[in-house]
């Protein structure tokens, strides 16, 4: 059956089937699946060779095949082929058969002759030779250009329209069998194996009824499932909402009739659609039966009780004790729910006004007798609690509930009470009438605003407030006294002032005396030095003019030097340092010379030095190690005195500016680098270590600190 010799034409059957025409081995191969096993011969034919084929929809497995000069129509499954059209007058003959469609209702079938360059048109219940006429060409009206075919080979025929489906509920449509174009080739309109949808049940067979024109097909044979309300006095419908169709089914509404409930954990009973026509289901109400409730307000000794929710009864009941009224009981509302009861109420307590006690902070919460609970009361002033503590207690009856634990007490004088005078104060010491007046504040001491006595909290000394200790200052005007190294403490009642010496020009035994009220303190004992003239061979006093020989404001000019006596730097008078003669110099003798200074800072290793005054010259002298400008010099005054130097500073270190170091209560002695001195240096929060100062190696540098390290945290175990 596989081997085919010249197949000319394929054509599909609605099952599927593939129907080959094997035109030089004469016959038809019908093949049901895509593997060359299901292939199987369909037809054979004796001088006849097949070319094209049409499938009959409406005899499933028949087909009609052309050949050379005739068509044959085959039943299929090897039955034998009989002759359809050809033969006959020049309206039935055929010379080269091909193309083969059926007309839209089909009742004709086409044939495209492709020798006589023609189509006919054959009746299918007609008689072959009989049944055919020409339809379109020319084959035996030679000029007839207009309708003129050239060996037309195959033939389709157009539908002219097509169904589409219908959206009618119901139905099941199978699209692989469903072909909507009536006049379409090969199948035509049909829908097969049209079943009910869910919802719905056949009234007869399913069908579907082809359109007449362009639009949706008829269906018929199916309708809609319909429920009905089922009857169940658990039930209420009084509210329901139906919808009966079974496809559409929806019930909303349904409650429990009275005496019955949903079970736990549900919001509504359920509905179940019908599976054939008749009631509906519902479910989700049962018999409610309650439970007893569990309260402490009612007495539940005697009494006579039925659960039912129908026929509910809870007769003798009684209020419990610290409770009044009359109760009456109401039946559950789900099942296994408890009935409540009503009517006995708490018998309350009230607020007492018992004095001693402060209610201001108190938490109330719960007044009534059977759950009193009150806590956060407090002593009022002048009041104490007990080692207990303050308690309050229920009622007995509707009322006052009571309280205990605050006992009055009494405050005392305080035994220090610095800077106040209470020898004229008036006291009542009771702390909750407590009242002292009259008090003043003591010497040395200064009202701050009022002065008040505050009540003692618990039995013991009342606090006093509204005196301070007067603050002294110094005074603006401090000449005459010097104040470099003076140590001050200016609290008037621990005043004092030490270590203060005359300023230069001024002589005596300093004091300072304590302010009365909020101001300067007060300073005698220091009095200017009277200067006295001295007596000097070198100088001349004839001239001389002594506008003022007190130390401060001295003054003197117009001394000269004596005869054989020079002055090559002029002459100086400097003010007495004690009570005595004044200083004079400058004025020399030619043979006078300067010797060098020992001032520290200074280098005179290869200086060049003339010492006699007056032709005193110095050069070379230069600033020493850890020292930094330029020296100058200056000529002596008179004979062996040291000639001057300056302009050479030491060089200073700064302080640092490093983390992990406190330096508040350092003490920089000397920052200079020759005298370098600082102390007082300790470590940081958060550090720990032993400080260590380091002087700095170049002016202006910082100097070193070192020793201290950040405290370090462990891992734990």
């Amino acid at each position: 059956a596989n081997q085919q010799k010249k197949p000319y034409a394929v054509s599909v059957g609605t099952d599927g089937a593939i129907y080959i025409s094997d035109t030089m081995n004469t016959r038809v191969i019908k093949c049901t699946g895509r593997d060359s096993s299901t292939c199987s011969v369909d037809a054979t034919f004796t001088n006849f060779y097949p070319n094209f084929m049409l499938l009959d929809p409406s005899a499933p497995g028949s087909f009609y095949v052309s050949g050379t000069s005739s068509v044959q129509k085959c039943p299929g499954g090897g039955g034998a082929c009989a002759d359809f059209a050809g033969g006959g007058d020049e309206s039935n003959m055929m010379a080269g058969a091909r193309g083969l469609a059926f007309s839209v209702d089909r009742s004709q079938v086409y044939v495209a002759d492709v020798t006589y360059h023609r189509v006919v048109t054959c009746d299918v219940g007609g008689t072959a030779g009989s049944n055919c006429n020409a339809l379109l060409g020319t084959a035996f009206t030679a000029g007839d250009t207009e309708r003129a075919l050239n060996q037309p080979a195959g033939i389709v025929l157009e539908g002219g329209y097509s169904c589409t489906r219908p959206t009618t509920p119901g139905y099941v449509i199978d699209a692989d069998k469903e072909h909507l174009s009536p006049g379409a080739l090969p199948m035509g309109f049909t829908v097969e194996d049209i079943t009910c949808a869910d919802g719905f049940e056949a009234n007869g067979t399913p069908t579907a009824t082809a359109c007449t024109s362009e639009g949706p097909y008829t269906l018929s044979g199916c309708e809609a499932i319909m429920c009905t309300r089922p009857v169940d006095v658990a039930y209420d419908f009084s509210g329901v909402t139906e919808e009966l169709a079974k496809p559409t089914f929806s019930v909303t509404g349904v409650t429990c009739s009275d005496g019955y409930s949903l079970a736990a954990g549900t919001t509504e009973p359920t509905t179940t659609k019908c599976d054939t026509s008749g009631p509906y289901t519902v479910s989700g109400c049962s018999t409610t039966v309650c439970e007893q409730p569990a309260l402490s307000s009612v007495d539940f000794a005697a009494v006579d009780e039925d659960l039912n929710a129908p026929t509910f009864k809870a007769d003798g009941l009684t209020c419990a004790s610290g409770y009044t009224g009359t109760p009456t009981a109401t039946v559950c509302a789900t099942h296994q729910g408890t009935y409540t009861v009503t009517g006995c109420d708490a018998i309350m307590c009230t607020q007492p006004s018992t004095v001693g006690f402060d209610f201001s902070s108190a938490e109330e919460t719960s007044l009534a007798m059977p759950t009193f609970e009150v806590s956060g009361i407090t002593c009022m002033a002048g009041y104490a609690a007990a080692e207990a503590g303050v308690a309050a207690s229920a009622c007995d009856t509707a009322g006052e509930y009571s309280v205990a634990g605050c006992t009055e007490f009494s405050c005392t004088r305080p035994a220090a009470a610095t800077g106040y005078d209470l020898t004229g104060a008036t006291e009542n010491l009771l702390a909750h009438s407590f009242e002292v007046t009259g008090m003043a504040c003591a010497t040395h001491y200064a009202a701050a605003g009022e002065i008040t006595a505050t009540v003692c909290s618990e039995a013991g000394e009342y606090t006093l407030a509204g005196c301070a200790a007067i603050e002294c200052t110094r005074p603006a005007d401090v000449a005459g006294y010097d104040f470099t190294n003076a140590t001050e403490v200016l609290t008037a009642p621990d005043f004092a002032v030490t270590d203060v010496a005359c300023a230069a020009g001024y002589a005596g035994t300093p004091e300072a005396t304590v302010c009365d009220a909020a101001g300067p303190f007060s300073l005698a004992g220091c009095a200017p030095i009277p200067c006295s003239r001295p007596e000097n061979v070198a100088f001349d006093f004839g001239s001389v003019v002594e506008t003022s020989l007190m130390a401060p404001d001295f003054d003197v000019s117009g001394i000269t030097c004596a005869h054989t006596y020079t002055a090559p730097a002029g002459i100086t008078a400097e003010a007495c340092t004690a009570e005595g003669p004044y200083r004079v110099t400058g004025c020399v003798t030619d043979t006078a010379a300067c010797v060098r200074p020992t001032t520290a800072g200074y280098v005179f290793e290869g200086a060049t030095e003339e010492l006699i005054v007056v032709k005193f010259d110095v050069s070379g002298v230069t600033c020493a190690p850890q020292y930094v400008g330029t020296a100058a010099v200056a000529s002596c005054t008179g004979d062996q005195e040291a000639y001057a130097v300056s302009g050479c500073e030491p060089e200073r270190c700064t302080r640092p500016d490093v983390i992990g170091y406190d330096f508040s209560g350092a003490v920089e002695l000397s920052l200079a680098l020759p005298t370098f001195e600082v102390s007082g240096v300790i470590c940081a929060a958060k550090y720990v270590g032993t400080p260590t100062v380091t002087s700095c190696t170049g002016d202006q540098e910082a100097y070193a600190v070192s020793g201290c390290e950040p405290e370090r945290c462990t891992r734990p175990d």
